[in-house]
């Protein structure tokens, strides 16, 4: 459950995060917003979100006794709700921070493949994933990380310049699909695009929250920038302003044509000309 999407942009000069914050467990018995970023920085010019299985099998069981236990009094359920969501989330952050060569080296060190510290972390939360934005001196970067056992797909390469991970992906990844030139956006345009990617995904999939947390990176600035709650806001407006998918009115009748034809089983010659 989730969804977390990075998009490069501004001729890959800039990168683009954004998350939201349900978290669960894998089995789906404990699945809520919780009250954190999934949004962490690694070192000056990086930062990471993350997807997958809770980190901790006994912290599972130990959270779902405590709410059932509880459910009988909603405010104490609801307190060790957002206990097991900050467990989770601080865990996952502690994870993030172990990531090869994040803190110190070139972020091009992520190339050399993963470290064994790293293949420890996966061992210890096999199905999580890492997104991870960053810039040097030569351009902003989007690295996934799917598995230690391969090198991290940079996705700065031809053809790429965004990556989804998490339950909503699939629906985040059709937003992207349309715009094949994603990377030359102007940041102005493409912080709306990673916006409205994560929202896509909040809007027909159960799994993924309503909250979304945003950070920027751009090639020369010292430090990441987090998009604030109020411009995040913003952007929603934008979004909801925008029509959902329908059928046109004047195809409604069009359409209806069509199936009664199909229902009456009404021969089409192939050579008819429309």
């Amino acid at each position: 459950m989730t969804v977390v999407v990075a998009m490069l942009c501004d001729e890959c000069r800039s990168a683009i995060i954004a998350s939201d914050r349900f978290v669960g467990s894998p089995d789906g018995s404990i699945a809520v917003e919780g009250p954190d970023s999934k949004i962490c920085g690694l070192g000056n010019h990086i930062m990471v979100a993350f997807s997958g299985a809770a980190p901790s099998d006994d912290l599972i069981d130990r959270m779902s006794k405590s709410v059932s236990d509880k459910r009988q009094v909603p405010e104490a359920a609801q307190s060790a709700r957002i206990a097991f969501c900050d467990a989770i989330t601080e865990q996952r952050k502690l994870e993030a921070l172990k990531l090869h060569g994040v803190k110190e080296e070139d972020f091009y060190e992520f190339l050399r493949g993963p470290s064994d510290e790293a293949k420890d972390v996966k061992q210890i939360n096999p199905d999580t994933q890492f997104l991870l934005i960053g810039a040097d001196d030569r351009c902003a970067h989007v690295f996934h990380i799917d598995g230690w056992d391969k090198i991290p797909q940079d996705c700065n390469r031809p053809g790429f310049g965004f990556a989804c991970i998490g339950a909503g992906k699939y629906l985040a990844t059709t937003v992207f699909i349309k715009h094949p030139d994603i990377k030359k956006k102007p940041l102005s345009e493409a912080l709306f695009w990673a916006f409205h990617a994560k929202q896509t995904a909040n809007d027909y999939n159960a799994l993924v929250s309503k909250t979304t947390d945003m950070w920027v990176v751009r090639k020369g600035d010292d430090a990441p920038m987090m998009v604030r709650p109020e411009l995040v806001a913003k952007l929603r407006v934008i979004h909801d302003a925008m029509p959902r998918l329908t059928v046109p009115p004047d195809g409604v009748k069009t359409l209806e044509e069509i199936a009664n034809d199909i229902v009456a089983r009404k021969p089409i010659s192939a050579s008819t000309k429309e």
